[in-house]
């Protein structure tokens, strides 16, 4: 298939699909999104993924809600660590004290995942920021502000 028909097309019908009156197609169609992810592209699955599956977070079907969890989980590397902060964890938490088991452990399930990406962040960015004190002779902001205060 080729991409522009992919994008355009098939994301439109998958859209409408996903409000359909049939819980088990709203379900499936959640399914089908994470796994065609990889071949929509960086850009498309930036607009499309967060939107499409926190809309299925919300879904009365429980499988529909489970679809979106295993399916955000698929897709993680396609949202920067902000998404998931910022957009991701507060859609997912609110699961975490589902009345169904199967939702609350993928729940969990995701938390997890994304928590272990964003601890992967903060070491990068603790060690982006101890390079950056090395090479700039050890001074930071903070030694900055002892030494003047030592004085």
């Amino acid at each position: 298939m080729k991409q522009g028909t992919l994008n355009q097309n098939l994301l439109k019908h998958l859209s409408r699909l996903q409000v359909d009156n049939e819980p088990s197609i709203r379900a499936n169609t959640t399914v089908l999104l994470g796994n065609i992810a990889q071949y929509l592209g960086d850009t498309y699955c930036k607009k499309v993924l967060l939107n499409a599956f926190g809309r299925a977070l919300k879904d009365s079907f429980p499988p529909a809600r489970i679809a979106a969890l295993r399916a955000l989980v698929a897709t993680t590397k396609y949202y920067s660590p902000d998404e998931m902060a910022l957009r991701a964890l507060p859609a997912v938490a609110p699961l975490c004290i589902d009345p169904l088991g199967d939702v609350r452990s993928a729940a969990l399930a995701c938390l997890e995942s994304f928590t272990k990406v964003l601890r992967d962040h903060d070491t990068k960015l603790q060690k982006e920021a101890a390079a950056a004190a090395a090479a700039s002779g050890g001074l930071t902001a903070n030694s900055a502000a002892a030494t003047t205060a030592a004085t």
